[in-house]
């Protein structure tokens, strides 16, 4: 009935907080959208999903990139200020130089977004290892790996004058090989034993294809 409704909004609107305007539970100053429904998580505004993944901006790594949820919202290859972000490891076999099937797909999306981005007249392949063995030893394995690399992508069709391999053996960590109490770290040597892309050179005019994920 009309007459009960405008009673209930009555009642309603008497039970609201008497600084919530929204009428979402987040009161006063607290209230960063104090004229839009919210969530007391996001301070009282609405959760949006900018790149529409499925995945709030509020606990989205990229949320102007749709990415999956298993790698915080990101996608797996993507591009951000220099580099060329990879979110799995490039996998080789033990002390080799040879990358294991596992791992061809993740770097056939780098060859991918390689040739989504002509501008990029040089892009460097570095190795890394973990501090296991001796500087020779890694210098030389990490080299070798970059150089493994470098071929896949050249057989992917990036222009051989776009890429160069170095190998930095042991010397660039990405965290501490050794845990506190001084032993060897397993996951720590995991981490550090892995492949980046540092974009070197990138033409300052020209146009090509469309451009592959970037933030």
């Amino acid at each position: 009935m009309p007459g009960h409704l405008n009673e209930q909004a009555a009642i309603d609107e008497f039970k609201k907080p008497p600084d919530d305007p929204d009428g979402d539970g987040v009161i006063g100053e607290k209230d960063l959208c104090p004229d839009q429904k919210g969530t007391p998580e996001n301070d009282g505004c609405p959760e949006r999903d900018t790149d529409k993944d499925g995945i709030i901006d509020r606990v989205d790594d990229c949320p102007n990139l749709p990415g999956r949820r298993n790698y915080n919202g990101c996608p797996r290859v993507y591009a951000k200020e220099n580099k060329i972000k990879i979110l799995e490891e490039v996998h080789f076999a033990t002390d080799q130089d040879i990358i294991l099937p596992e791992s061809f797909s993740v770097l056939e999306e780098v060859a991918q977004i390689v040739r989504a981005h002509p501008e990029w007249e040089l892009i460097e392949v570095e190795g890394h290892c973990d501090s296991r063995a001796s500087d020779a030893y890694n210098l030389d394995l990490s080299q070798r790996r970059a150089n493994a690399v470098l071929k896949f992508l050249h057989a992917r069709g990036i222009e051989p004058s776009r890429l160069r391999a170095m190998g930095y053996g042991r010397s660039r960590p990405k965290v501490p090989n050794f845990s506190k109490d001084g032993t060897l770290s397993e996951e720590g040597m995991a981490l550090n034993r892995r492949v980046e892309f540092t974009i070197l050179k990138v033409a300052t005019t020209g146009s090509g294809p469309a451009a592959g994920p970037t933030l």
